[in-house]
């Protein structure tokens, strides 16, 4: 029975009392199950061989189990629920047992190694489990493949004759009270090793030791300073690995260009180590790869223009190092997380559309007019597109018939100096943060009715330095159904706006009404309202044809109306004296003073 949501009640007590002829028992994963485990008795249950009780939730202690005399039980995994009291006495030849992710459960490491002999499979990760690992190979389990003991209390010096067994799984994470130092020899079964902040083991031959382990998948041994060594270039052998984390340690050393074989790797953490050198260019075939840290190093160089073509690469990590260059145009598309601060880089770096607000390009050099084209925030569909020019980015929303609405995903985030342009024709919501320091600029793009919901609503913070809010009306928009709208709307409670203006395209002569901005709030949240003011046309716009009356959209200065009643006066004298004089002894008069009469008009 797993993964059902709706299940409750006492179901292991239940089959534990009518178990005559169960072998196997799979409960698994019903986070609603909270049974109390308590007065659960395996004594009748003889050809028991098999229980998962992972993920139920559940809780008690184990005391009566009474599962020590019977000898068919084998597997016993009661992990990720919330137990409490002593490991209860076992099956002398069971084979894998698991509590891990137990806070309140205990565990004697000695007595568990030492006991039974016959485990192949110990996880007690994440429980109080406590005591010392045996140091001699006749104390310890002869087949044990699997050996989890991370995030618990563990006092113990690592003994050579742990690495003397054919361990397959690894992993002593999180322990600060384990000392020692790991062999140089590593078990050439092994398939997944973990150690990972633990402060008091030491290694000077990693990860060379690990060359041997061909079937080598996944590689933890970070955030540990006493690791160290060089990645050889024999790594590459391990065509099965698939994760690979030495960040936060001692590691040093070049970037073998070898690691390009490595097909299946899928995540390589490297960052904050003492790794030097070039960023090899053949890395670029590592078709699988997702995510890559390499920042704080002293690496040299520049990106490689080829690794744009990591058509699965979305995470990227090159902080605080001495690359230079640009970045690959084709990561604009593909990055969902970027961070290449504090380089040498220049170029033009964008625009990036990333998840989450998660980039960041501080302190590089970035070539003028391109220092501002740095907009975080992917734009999910329905969104059709966006288009950058120089420091202004534009987000073109269009909804699907019968859609009200298009977001974003994630956050947006407009760097210094430049221009966020929406153009929108429904509302737009952006799903995280909306960022507009002072000094950028925020132009919204109205076209035809709101269908009264705000044009941009920011579902999470508004961060609007003082600034005008750029509104842009177009021709085919109702000005009424506009009117008392909301423009702009956010949470209050973790914003912050600045002193906010308006300016806009609508020609307030011809309309009789002004745009404005006004603040209010409606619960927890903060609007802005676009409001249609009425002006008096008599005598703002005295003696300035509206642009519907001067017919091309001019309007004609003072200056060039007086010309013209001047131009007028004069031609009726010459008119005069053309039927005196006659009008060929003065058109070479009149045609030069029309000339300069239609100059200063213009």
């Amino acid at each position: 029975i797993r993964e059902n949501a709706a299940l409750t009640g006492n179901l292991l007590t239940l089959v534990m009392n009518h178990c005559g002829s169960i072998q196997f028992v799979w409960i698994e994963n019903n986070p609603f199950l909270r049974e109390d485990v308590s007065n659960v008795n395996f004594g009748g249950c003889i050809v028991l061989s098999e229980v998962y009780y992972n993920g139920n939730n559940a809780f008690g202690t184990l005391a009566s189990l009474n599962i020590g005399s019977r000898t068919n039980l084998r597997y016993l995994f009661m992990s990720k629920n919330n137990l409490s009291g002593e490991m209860p006495a076992l099956p002398s030849n069971i084979t894998q047992i698991g509590f891990s992710q137990n806070p309140l459960f205990s565990a004697n490491i000695t007595h568990v190694l030492s006991t039974y002999r016959t485990l192949n499979e110990i996880w007690l990760a994440s429980t109080k489990t406590a005591g010392t690992i045996p140091p001699f190979p006749d104390l310890l389990p002869p087949a044990l493949s699997s050996f989890s003991i991370s995030n618990t209390s563990v006092n113990s010096f690592i003994p050579a004759a742990l690495f003397g067994l054919p361990l397959r799984r690894f992993y002593i994470s999180d322990n600060p009270l384990l000392v020692g130092q790991l062999p140089p020899t590593i078990p050439q079964t092994l398939e997944e090793i973990g150690v990972r902040r633990v402060p008091g083991i030491v290694a000077t031959n990693l990860p060379m030791s690990l060359t041997g382990c061909v079937n080598l998948r996944l590689v933890y041994l970070s955030q540990s300073p006493g690791l160290s060594g060089t990645i050889p270039s024999t790594f590459s052998t391990l065509s099965q690995l698939r994760e690979l984390y030495l960040d936060s340690s001692g590691f040093s050393g070049v970037l073998p260009t070898t690691l390009s074989s490595l097909n299946n790797l899928q995540v390589m953490f490297l960052c904050n180590n003492s790794f030097s050198g070039f960023l090899p260019s053949q890395w670029n075939t590592m078709g699988s790869l997702r995510e890559l840290c390499l920042g704080d190093n002293a690496l040299s160089g520049t990106i490689p223009g080829v690794w744009g073509t990591m058509n699965k690469l979305t995470k990227f990590d090159m902080s605080n190092t001495n690359v230079s260059g640009t970045l690959p145009p084709e990561w604009t598309s593909k990055l969902t997380r970027l961070f290449v601060d504090y380089n040498n880089l220049t170029g033009c770096p964008g625009p990036f559309y990333l998840a989450k607000s998660s980039c960041s390009a501080l302190g590089n050099r970035w070539d003028d007019g391109c220092s501002s084209n740095f907009i975080c925030g992917r734009i999910a569909a329905p969104v059709a597109s966006t288009s950058c020019s120089g420091s202004t980015c534009t987000l073109i929303c269009t909804t699907s018939t019968g859609s009200t609405q298009c977001a974003t995903e994630g956050s947006i985030t407009v760097s210094n100096n430049a221009t966020l342009v929406i153009s929108s024709s429904s509302a737009v919501v952006i799903s995280g943060n909306l960022t507009v320091p002072t000094g950028s600029k925020i132009q919204i793009v109205l076209s035809g009715t709101l269908a009264n919901q705000s044009t941009v609503s920011v579902q999470q913070c508004l961060s609007l330095g003082s600034q005008s809010i750029d509104v842009q009306i177009a021709s085919n928009s109702n000005i009424s159904a506009l009117n008392n709208s909301v423009l702009l709307d956010w949470t209050l409670s973790c914003s912050s706006v600045g002193t906010v203006g308006i300016t806009s395209n609508l020609d307030s002569c011809a309309a009789g009404s002004e745009a404005t901005l006004q603040q209010s709030q409606s619960g927890t949240r903060g609007q802005l309202y676009l409001v249609f003011l009425p002006i008096d046309t008599t005598t703002r716009c005295a003696g300035t044809p509206s642009s519907a009356a001067a017919g091309d959209g001019f309007l004609l200065p003072v200056p060039a109306v007086i010309g013209i009643s001047v131009a007028a006066a004069v031609l009726v004298i010459i008119v005069i004296l053309a039927v005196v004089f006659g009008v060929k002894k003065i058109r070479h008069k009149v045609m030069p003073f029309r000339a300069r009469t239609e100059a200063q008009s213009l």
